[in-house]
């Protein structure tokens, strides 16, 4: 009796130990498919980078950095005008982050300067980069000035222009 009783439990055992035995196979399984869905996706954003950059590249004479550059461009022409008309809007604006008004013909002048190196970077490549880079440091610094004086009012537009100028230097780099 003790031996049949012996028999059933070395026998119902058995599949105990095959089920824990499956159970981790079916957890490692789990495990590495997950790792296998992460690397996937790991490999489908860079080969969705790629293909952008292959894309961009493949644009005869970098049509995308030639709009980008236009509308920065003509954009940095209208804020020097501002910055030249000292219309009281535009001097209290300054003022407000701590630029007095006999600078801003200055400010104006480095923005138009931006302005022509962007467009001569049309042809010249490495006059467009170092001009887009100083532009997005320019703004950058102008930003950091709003936040300085508690100005956040004004804070999106010298971010909505370096991310301009860096789409810019971007493109540009992407087409040299």
């Amino acid at each position: 009796d003790r031996a049949v009783a012996d028999g059933r439990v070395r026998r119902s055992a058995a599949p105990v130990a095959h089920l824990v035995s499956d159970a981790r196979k079916i957890t490692t399984g789990k495990r590495e498919l997950r790792t296998g869905k992460r690397e996937l996706r790991a490999r489908v954003i860079a080969l969705s980078f790629s293909q952008a950059a292959a894309d961009i590249q493949r644009t005869d004479g970098g049509t995308d950095h030639d709009v980008f550059a236009a509308l920065l461009a003509a954009l940095l022409a209208w804020s020097a005008r501002a910055k030249r008309s000292h219309s009281p809007e535009a001097v209290a604006s300054y003022e407000r982050v701590g630029v007095p008004e006999r600078r801003l013909n200055a400010l104006a002048a480095v923005l138009l300067a931006g302005a022509a190196g962007v467009l001569a970077g049309l042809t010249f490549a490495p006059v467009g980069v170092v001009a887009a880079g100083l532009l997005v440091v320019y703004f950058l610094l102008a930003a950091g000035f709003h936040i300085r004086y508690h100005d956040a009012a004004r804070l999106p537009t010298p971010l909505a222009f370096a991310l301009l100028a860096g789409a810019v230097l971007t493109l540009r780099l992407l087409t040299w």
